[in-house]
């Protein structure tokens, strides 16, 4: 095996880490991966950058959390902080905020008190709907990002929850999607995506959030509702016995055992 082929291996292997469990396998890889070639720290910069935008992961940064994602990468590890109108330069690897720089003026948008409003909005959302965390972004042309995770290896399961919305000429749409991952007596990874179809809004920071919380709700109750039908399905799988509540003789059982063999040694 080459260096380059090597390389998308291993920057393929990060990007598909489990929510949160992205150290984890960095960790189990650099200690297998020592032969020559090993993989270049090329490779896992790529897999960290790709994971830490598919995951859209949030930085602290100062007092601030700052949320990653493809929709405020303007270059190479360089995200836009819109909330505090600032560039920041990330570590992928690292997970961490190094530079930070003004934005230009004229990256803010036309529609600068819309976002900012709705921006607001969002982030109350977030603290009224989702585990602490939860982190948003509003970008300049009105996409809003909402990322909320829980990474519990004391209870062997992580998970995420994303949706992304856009809104233009008066209609909102978007996605959502959601992964779980549960690894305790096996290893079981769960993902859903749901396309929200362009619905009419007002142009007003509360009916966007109302929209976007109306669409999110129907989604989890669509989750909830397919999580209980795979639970009857599996239940279902089981091999149907009769109950009869009454103990075993496992002395009688065991002289038919006795008398069953002995009939077929004379048979």
């Amino acid at each position: 095996m080459d260096q380059s082929e090597l390389d998308g291996i291993v920057a393929g292997l990060l990007e598909l880490s489990p929510p949160g469990e992205v150290k984890d396998l960095e960790r189990d890889i650099r200690a297998i991966a020592t032969e020559d070639p090993a993989p270049s720290e090329e490779a896992y910069a790529q897999g960290f950058q790709a994971y830490n935008n598919k995951e859209m992961i949030s930085l602290k940064h100062g007092e601030n959390q700052v949320l990653l994602s493809v929709y405020g990468m303007v270059q190479e590890n360089v995200y836009m902080d819109p909330r505090n109108a600032q560039m920041v330069t990330v570590d992928p690897i690292g997970q961490e905020i190094t530079a930070a720089e003004p934005m230009d003026e004229s990256m803010l948008g036309a529609q600068a008190d819309l976002r900012a409003g709705l921006d607001q909005a969002v982030q109350q959302y977030c603290t009224d709907s989702f585990a602490e965390g939860a982190a948003s972004a509003v970008y300049p042309d009105l996409t809003v990002c909402i990322s909320s995770s829980i990474y519990a290896p004391n209870k062997a399961w992580s998970g995420r929850w994303q949706s992304v919305y856009k809104f233009e000429n008066g209609h909102l749409s978007g996605t959502v999607d959601v992964s779980i991952h549960y690894y305790e007596f096996g290893n079981t990874m769960k993902t859903t995506s749901f396309n929200v179809p362009a619905r009419e809004v007002p142009a007003d920071p509360q009916e966007i959030v109302d929209a976007i919380r109306n669409s999110d709700l129907e989604y989890h109750k669509m989750c909830t509702q397919d999580a209980v039908e795979l639970k009857q399905q599996f239940t279902s799988l089981r091999r149907q016995l009769p109950i009869t509540k009454a103990k075993l003789d496992w002395a009688k059982l065991q002289n038919e055992c006795k008398v069953k063999g002995e009939l077929a040694g004379l048979l």
